[in-house]
């Protein structure tokens, strides 16, 4: 099926070094590639699973009591952040740690003497000062398998939960890492920058970059620390990804969260003044750039319930506040979709964990258009159904209106 609107989106191919699932791996600074490993090589990420799970290793933040924050403990926030820090004694070394633009994508990077030999990079709201890993909101890059980057590794693998807060003593404050028991100082790093790079990963938003090689279009649409990529094979869009990016410590990172293929993914690569993308094996793809403009979508405003009406059936779409949707059609109550909502820029994805049709995508990708919180909108999306055989299913409508009651 083509998808003419989708045909505008566009980035390099090459670039998804790392990419979770990916058979295709390099290394940086020319390490043999086959001691490069990503974090889909042991673990199928299931969003459904993890979104609820967090580690019992990690202890609280000392600033959970009520005395302590008196004695001048408190919660960090994402003002209390620096683009680049270090973060002292952290499995036994020290750990760079960039929170980039603040859009609530971070990266921890273990240093080598020529090259970083792992990253991990993490999605989350720093909510209480938190940062919660898992599958589903991260990923990560190593070479080699064991010490310190065993240890990064197993900041996804096995769950981990890292707690920030800021201690005053009269007007000295100082930012401080709580991880499995241990109390960690935070201090302010810099990186040099590379002029001939893009090194804030705000000058991306509202930027459109396309790569094409060997029939096949990958593309880039960068919205408000968000993305969307789509792959244009022949004039037919095949596969899609949403996620995540920002620029930290100098590299470029695009961490997918939601997909047609359920494949978490990483990418990472340098990006030029001139768009070209180098990844760290050194492969480079030269893109094409363009500017769009866009309406982002309010996550609190279309977080409510919606109905349409499409030939004999009518549709209820609930968007709910927890990030979690249903969807009933007919009187019956016939057509049930449950799972979990997202929003990148101006298109709503909606992640199925549980369909009365066995032939559901577990993965819905759409524009969203003409919204109006009072009215409603349009939802151009991708297919609902994987076949078009016995078990083919109603289309979800692409017009949707505000529920209305008396």
């Amino acid at each position: 099926m083509k998808h003419s609107f989708l045909l505008a989106f566009t980035v390099a191919a090459s670039l998804s070094l790392f990419a979770c699932g990916d058979d295709s791996s390099s290394s940086p600074n020319n390490v043999d590639k086959d001691s490069i490993e990503s974090s889909a090589d042991n673990d199928n990420p299931d969003s459904s699973d993890d979104k609820t799970t967090s580690s019992s290793s990690a202890e609280e933040p000392e600033s959970s009591s009520s005395d302590e924050k008196k004695d001048g403990v408190r919660e960090a926030t994402l003002e209390d952040l620096q683009k680049n820090m270090t973060i002292k004694d952290l499995f036994g070394t020290e750990i760079t740690f960039s929170a980039g633009s603040k859009n609530g994508l971070f990266a921890f990077f273990l240093p080598g003497p020529d090259y970083d030999s792992a990253w991990v990079v993490v999605y989350s709201d720093f909510k209480k000062g938190t940062i919660e890993f898992n599958s589903s909101n991260a990923s990560y890059a190593t070479v080699g398998s064991e010490g310190t980057v065993k240890s990064m590794k197993e900041l996804v693998t096995e769950k981990a939960k890292m707690s920030f807060v800021v201690k005053t003593v009269e007007e000295d404050s100082t930012l401080l890492c709580v991880f499995q028991g241990d109390t960690l100082e935070v201090q302010t790093t810099k990186v040099k920058v590379n002029t001939n790079m893009i090194s804030d990963g705000t000058a991306l938003k509202g930027k459109r970059l396309s790569c094409k090689g060997n029939n096949l279009t990958e593309a880039f649409s960068f919205f408000d620390g968000s993305f969307v990529k789509f792959q244009i094979k022949e004039s037919d869009t095949t596969h899609w990804n949403a996620g995540r990016y920002d620029i930290l410590r100098g590299k470029f990172m695009a961490l997918t969260l939601n997909s047609d293929t359920a494949t978490a993914m990483l990418t990472t690569a340098d990006l030029s003044n001139s768009y070209a993308m180098t990844s760290v094996s050194g492969t480079k793809s030269e893109c094409s750039e363009s500017e769009f403009k866009y309406t982002g979508i309010d996550s609190d405003k279309i977080a409510s319930e919606w109905d349409a009406s499409e030939g004999d059936l009518n549709w209820t779409m609930n968007l709910k506040d927890d990030g979690t949707y249903a969807i009933r059609a007919n009187e019956g109550r016939t057509e049930i979709l449950n799972g979990d909502w997202s929003v990148f820029g101006d298109y709503l994805v909606l992640q199925n964990r549980e369909c009365s049709n066995t032939a559901c995508k577990p993965q819905i990708i759409g524009q969203v258009t003409d919204f109006d919180a009072a009215k409603g909108f349009t939802y151009s999306h991708w297919p609902s159904f994987s076949t078009d055989g016995e078990n083919k299913g109603n289309e979800l409508p692409s017009e949707w209106s505000a529920a209305v009651y008396e």
